[in-house]
């Protein structure tokens, strides 16, 4: 029986297969070459917060930034026209940190696929004006 840590590979962790790893380097230029071609990679002193006071979610998609950047910034996820902080709030509840949206199982969990790479809450309460 194979193993993969302390479970067995009958358990649908599928057991090490070296083969199917890519060596660190080839992994690293992998992420290079993406961010190259622009996918949804907005500046991150834009989107990763500054500080952990007065931080806000979007209503609309949860992207978490300061009072501070949404006012200067708003959300890159959502339209220029709403008025930005009337479309956050401060109760939400847990954190998501994507670096690579578009790959992660995580945001297509939380269907966040399509969004900026950023901080996001796990759940956003309150309603949009």
């Amino acid at each position: 029986m194979s193993y993969y840590g302390n479970y067995p590979a009958h358990h649908g962790y599928g057991g090490y297969q070296p083969n199917m790893m890519q060596p660190p380097q080839q992994q690293q230029q992998q992420y290079e070459d993406e961010e190259d071609h622009g996918n949804n990679v907005a500046d991150e002193s834009d989107v990763i917060p500054t500080h952990f006071r007065q931080l806000r979610a979007c209503l609309t998609c949860g992207l978490v930034k300061t009072t501070d950047q949404f006012k200067q910034n708003g959300c890159e996820n959502c339209p220029k026209d709403n008025d930005t902080l009337s479309n956050t709030t401060t109760s939400f509840e847990g954190l998501i940190t994507l670096m690579n949206p578009q790959k992660s199982w995580v945001a297509r969990y939380q269907n966040l696929q399509d969004k900026v790479e950023g901080v996001y809450a796990i759940t956003v309460h309150g309603q949009q004006n």
